[in-house]
């Protein structure tokens, strides 16, 4: 019994010394020690906003919370998500081009590397030449200008 405690108590007192570092970087008067907020990280989703961190000490807020703020679930609602059926793969997008890949095992931020071959010239049928499209005619099909 004594032995069992013994080995209890080394395990809960050493354990502590296992835990992830939950110090803040810096003190709170410092601009070191600041975050993106929630509503930041909405809008860069939401629209590429580059989202500002405080840049000089902590001040507590003047207000309340307040009701339009987006929450987690708003946040979530528009991260990504895996989508092996439609996702890119870096063969689908130009050479050197930065795309968010949606593929498993290839999640985040990639650079394409499909050549770029330039324009792809059509020859028209028929002597149509400018903007054609393709008309089906029972069997055969024809070019025709558009105009």
């Amino acid at each position: 019994m004594i032995k069992t405690s013994s080995i209890a108590l080394v395990i809960c007192l050493t354990l502590p010394l296992f835990a992830a570092e939950v110090d803040s970087p810096a003190p709170p008067t410092s601009p070191l020690s600041a975050m993106f907020t929630l509503e930041d990280i909405y809008n860069r989703l939401n629209t590429g906003a580059a989202g500002a961190k405080r840049t000089g000490a902590f001040t507590d807020p003047t207000t309340g919370p307040i009701a339009t703020r987006h929450t987690l679930n708003d946040v979530m609602g528009l991260a990504p998500t895996a989508d092996a059926a439609n996702g890119a793969a870096a063969s689908n997008v130009l050479s050197g081009k930065t795309y968010w890949s949606l593929l498993d095992g290839a999640w985040g931020t990639k650079t394409g590397t499909m050549p770029n071959n330039g324009a792809v010239t059509i020859n028209a049928r028929n002597g149509c030449t400018g903007h054609c499209r393709w008309i089906s005619q029972r069997t055969r099909g024809a070019w025709q200008a558009l105009r």
